[in-house]
């Protein structure tokens, strides 16, 4: 908030008073046999009541950290304690990589502020198809204005509590204009235009994911994060759960990812010595098991989101 209220006084607008305003009583739907899951819209059509386990794995697919949460909540929400989580252990990692619901403008100023580089893929504009796109719109930084894709300045409004600045045209041009039905369809003919005020922070992220070294590093999101989530769903049972409550499934989800660890470091132990007995590598998973755990160096950080379906209990 310190920082969107030194932009309203730099266009001599009123600082806000304090946080996000958010009187609105909003419906929502819950399930009866258990409250704690959240209503998931699965693609356009499927909607399904589930929790949702967010995931961080390093670059050998041994899962680093995950936060279990209902199934309306959003990726980006979930990003922050489960980042908190994982870089107090590994402060070494050097690159998240993350699919494109995490590309937000918050979450790529932490990360690149952080020292980090943010490896993200293209997320499409939301909005409607037929009008102009989001880059056709020009924005001037020296004059803090808008062009519009026929020339005409959209000048500075305000910026509202989430950051966004709004940039808005003269009505008297607009009324006019010969592309009005390929820009607006508001009553008033004015087109109004949203810039965040650490917009620039997704154009580095954007810089970055044409680079050649991180197109490389984001292609092993498959081999990783992917494949982690496939050997949970397809071989240990995670594609439902008997469970309810957010506790309970939070356990058997991390108690599950903990057993994925251990079956896939002995695997790594055998391949490096195959003439190691099982006994041996039994114990020397027991006595390392800490060590693995606190001690693993990733130079990559791959996260993810999977999807956990509510089943009724039985009667």
């Amino acid at each position: 908030m310190e920082e969107i209220n030194e932009d309203r006084k730099d266009h001599s607008k009123k600082p806000f008073d304090g946080g996000k305003k958010d009187n609105e009583e909003k419906e929502s739907i819950v399930s009866t046999s258990d409250s704690d899951s959240g209503l998931f819209h699965k693609g356009e059509h499927k909607k399904q009541f589930a929790y949702e386990a967010h995931t961080a794995c390093d670059k050998n697919g041994y899962i680093l950290g995950c936060i279990v949460t209902p199934g309306n909540v959003h990726d980006s929400i979930a990003f922050d304690p489960l980042y908190d989580i994982v870089t107090d252990k590994f402060f070494e990692i050097k690159e998240i990589v993350a699919d494109a619901a995490y590309k937000t403008p918050w979450i790529c100023k932490r990360i690149i502020d952080d020292g980090r580089i943010p490896i993200m893929p293209y997320k499409r504009p939301m909005g409607n198809r037929e009008f102009f796109r989001p880059h056709e719109y020009v924005y001037d930084e020296y004059y803090d204005c808008v062009i519009c894709p026929n020339n005409e300045v959209l000048k500075y409004a305000t910026t509202d509590r989430d950051g966004y600045k709004q940039f808005k045209s003269n009505t008297a041009k607009c009324v006019n204009c010969p592309d009005i039905k390929n820009c607006t369809n508001s009553k008033n003919h004015q087109k109004t235009v949203t810039k965040h005020i650490w917009s620039d922070y997704l154009d580095l992220a954007e810089d970055y994911r044409h680079t050649p070294k991180y197109k490389v590093i984001y292609e092993m999101r498959k081999e990783t994060i992917e494949r982690v989530f496939a050997d949970a769903k397809e071989k240990h049972a995670m594609r439902y759960t008997t469970l309810t409550g957010l506790t309970q499934v939070s356990k058997w989800v991390k108690l599950k990812f903990a057993c994925m660890n251990l079956k896939k470091f002995a695997i790594h132990l055998w391949k490096v010595n195959n003439s190691t007995s099982y006994i041996s590598i039994i114990n020397t998973i027991l006595s390392v098991l800490s060590e693995v755990l606190s001690k693993n160096n990733p130079c990559s950080e791959i996260w993810n989101r999977g999807c956990l379906t509510v089943c009724p209990p039985p009667k």
